[in-house]
């Protein structure tokens, strides 16, 4: 197989880990009965998302 045809399996796999990512912190926030402001509604879960996942990739 090709690098060119693993590529769009990779990064569909890597945009589905995000989006479940970002659905696991935001029944975290609903766990904990956290409630956030208007902005931080949408902004807070895909940052602390992207942190994590920057996490990873660096100790890979």
């Amino acid at each position: 197989m090709k690098p060119f045809e693993v590529f769009p399996f990779i990064f569909l796999g890597a945009g589905l880990l995000f989006i479940l990512m970002l659905v696991l912190v935001n029944v975290l926030f609903l766990a904990l009965e956290i409630e956030l402001p208007a902005p931080l509604k949408f902004a807070l879960p895909g940052m602390i998302t992207s942190l994590i996942m920057l996490v990873v990739i660096n100790f890979i």
